[in-house]
């Protein structure tokens, strides 16, 4: 009996495990907090400085890259200077069961951003399925190029407008304009084909607000946009002049716990018909 009831526990804990693994539900409007019973991220940003912010809200499935260690001066950020104006101070993921979610937090304008003589414009959101250096996806945030409206790329093999909100599969990649900064890349998507658009509820930018102490994106990807499935995923943002960039690499938790609980349940079924065989 006593081993019994140890296997019986390590069954309850399995199946804590599959419950905590999506135990976070979004809503997409850019702010990262639970406010008036709103399900979201958890991180509460309101009382966040300049820098030296913690963006993890240490949530079991939620996946977190952050270096918020600029403030307004024009110093390192890695692998170039700028400050907080080119700071990427976190990038946020998770799953439920149709999307994969991710917020990115910067002091970048999804307009871009005048430098001297030079402008300088906003990335796509990039995604490697199986986090092995494919970069597979491009989501499209900005439709800007130097400042206007009027970004166009190679979709299916003709010169076409980039759609805000599309989710393009990549056949190749702009690279980031500072040659010194290659570890940023990729950049933007420069050959694709379109595989959807996210919802216009599903996905939250500001263009640009000079009054905004960083800007927040965010965006819920229906995950039956990827071409297949898949158990890791790396997520990419940065700028044209590369400054700066953020990464995190996000695992599917269901699959891991399903079979961690059905492995528990197994052995407690097993034991059972061998104590009946016994007796």
């Amino acid at each position: 009996m006593r081993r019994f009831w140890t296997l019986f526990w390590v069954v309850v804990f399995l199946w804590g495990l599959a419950a905590g693994a999506s135990a976070i539900t979004i809503t997409v409007d850019g702010n990262l907090f639970v406010e008036e019973g709103e399900p979201d991220w958890g991180v509460d940003t309101s009382s966040f400085g300049e820098n030296d912010n913690n963006w993890d809200p240490g949530v079991p499935g939620v996946f977190v890259w952050q270096e918020d260690e600029v403030g307004e001066n024009d110093g390192f950020v890695d692998p170039g200077y700028g400050g907080q104006n080119y700071d990427v101070e976190a990038v946020l993921a998770t799953f439920d069961a149709n999307y994969l979610y991710v917020a990115i937090a910067t002091g970048f304008p999804q307009i871009g951003r005048e430098y001297g003589s030079d402008w300088y414009d906003a990335g796509d959101i990039a995604f490697d399925v199986g986090a092995d250096g494919s970069w597979d996806y491009a989501l499209v945030i900005s439709t800007y190029v130097d400042g206007n409206d009027n970004r166009e790329a190679e979709i299916d093999n003709s010169i076409q407008e980039v759609e805000l909100r599309g989710f393009y599969k990549v056949f190749s990649w702009q690279g980031v304009s500072v040659s010194d900064h290659s570890v940023s890349n990729p950049f933007r998507m420069k050959s694709g084909t379109q595989k959807g658009t996210v919802d216009e509820s599903k996905f939250y930018y500001v263009a640009d607000d000079p009054d905004l102490p960083r800007y927040i994106i965010e965006a819920a990807i229906p995950l039956s946009l990827f071409d297949e499935p898949f158990t890791s995923i790396k997520i990419h943002w940065t700028m044209e002049c590369g400054n700066d960039y953020g990464e995190v690499v996000a695992h599917t938790p269901e699959p891991a716990s399903i079979l961690l609980a059905g492995a528990g349940l197994f052995a407690v079924s097993m034991f059972l018909r061998r104590r009946r065989r016994e007796g």
